[in-house]
């Protein structure tokens, strides 16, 4: 998100990276009160297959400086289980 923020406003070069974090694994959680958050789940996860299959996410990605998550893991079919907690 920098990389981009500073080729967009022109300041790429007037600064220099001071350190890196390690990656950091994110999660999406939906509530388990709510009778449709299973379906939105569902819905999330088919939104995102259909953007990697279009090429729009690989779009997106670009325009930020981002690479795909799933390009560094091995492939695994996603699936989107109720927990009832």
């Amino acid at each position: 998100m920098v990389a981009h923020y500073l080729k967009r406003n022109n300041l790429v070069g007037n600064y220099q990276q001071a350190g890196c974090l390690e990656p950091v694994k994110m999660y999406i959680g939906f509530s388990p009160a709510l009778e449709q958050s299973h379906d939105y789940a569902a819905l999330f996860s088919r939104g995102m297959k259909e953007l990697r299959r279009s090429g729009k996410l690989q779009a997106i990605l670009n325009k930020y400086g981002l690479k795909d998550w799933e390009s560094k893991l091995p492939r695994t079919q996603t699936t989107v289980e109720r927990k009832n907690i």
